[in-house]
């Protein structure tokens, strides 16, 4: 792996990105990655790779959802703050 560094960062991210399927600990899987790259260039790649693994259930959750209460076509506020524009107050 630490012959061809950017296969083993594509392998590591492709890890992280099955890893929910799998319910694999990220703690094992960071541990992994500061192991071959060092904390420099280890502590990135498993911050991406950890906003990688969480992004797949978020996006399965909101594609597959239940429409319900909190849905984004109900009344209820969660439903009118998600429609809001982001202002800055200041």
């Amino acid at each position: 792996m630490t012959e061809h560094p950017f296969l083993a960062c594509v392998f590591f991210l492709l890890v992280y990105l099955v890893r929910p399927f799998f319910a694999w600990p990220t703690t094992a899987v960071a541990a992994a990655v500061g192991y071959v790259y060092g904390p420099v260039v280890g502590i990135p790649v498993a911050l991406v790779g950890a906003t990688m693994s969480s992004c797949v259930p978020f996006a399965g959750a909101r594609y597959f959802g239940i429409e319900g209460e909190c849905s984004a076509d109900s009344a209820s506020p969660a439903a009118d703050f998600s429609r809001r524009p982001v202002t800055c107050a200041g």
